[in-house]
């Protein structure tokens, strides 16, 4: 999967693609959605693409973060490519903790 794709440039922190989740006694995946959805619908007149993607939670917020590069999930290949690709400019992200457990969610655009 890696050798298919470019080298990819440095991407930038973009303001536009931050998010600041509220916090929640429970996680619930429809919020996390309704998150990624309303973001979309915010930005799409800044950016060409933007592409969500969460994990799915750890104790340890490093292993929150890795686990979306290891892309060991449904979508296998599919966040890796997005972060490794040399297409995407801007990231952002968000992060919610549920009682022991971090989320991470990524924004990639172009």
């Amino acid at each position: 999967m890696l050798e298919k794709l470019n080298p990819m440039d440095e991407l930038e922190i973009h303001e536009d693609l931050m998010v600041d989740i509220p916090m929640i006694e429970d996680f619930n995946i429809s919020i996390i959605q309704d998150i990624l959805i309303k973001k979309k619908e915010d930005v799409k007149d800044k950016f060409n693409n933007v592409y969500c993607h969460f994990d799915i939670g750890s104790n340890n917020p490093v292993a929150s973060t890795v686990l979306q590069i290891v892309d060991d999930s449904n979508f296998r290949g599919i966040r890796r490519s997005n972060i490794l690709s040399n297409i995407l400019k801007y990231v952002g992200y968000g992060h919610i903790k549920v009682k022991t457990k971090h989320y991470y969610l990524f924004f990639f655009a172009n």
